[in-house]
């Protein structure tokens, strides 16, 4: 049995898909970015912290 992330004839769930990921990836660089500006001493806010990865619902 062959498991498919996207049907290949449907371009509305390929653009969703795609549209999902590159909200996860931008979330992601957010995160990593608020990262190093702690690591250089950069006063950051608390509610800006960040304290695990991102867990963005990329396929739910």
């Amino acid at each position: 049995m062959e498991h498919r992330l996207i049907d290949e004839d449907n371009d509305m769930e390929k653009q969703e898909v795609l549209d999902r990921l590159h909200q996860a990836k931008r979330a992601h660089l957010a995160w990593v970015g608020r990262a190093e500006l702690l690591t250089q001493g950069v006063p950051v806010e608390k509610d800006q912290i960040p304290r695990l990865p991102v867990r963005a619902v990329v396929f739910q």
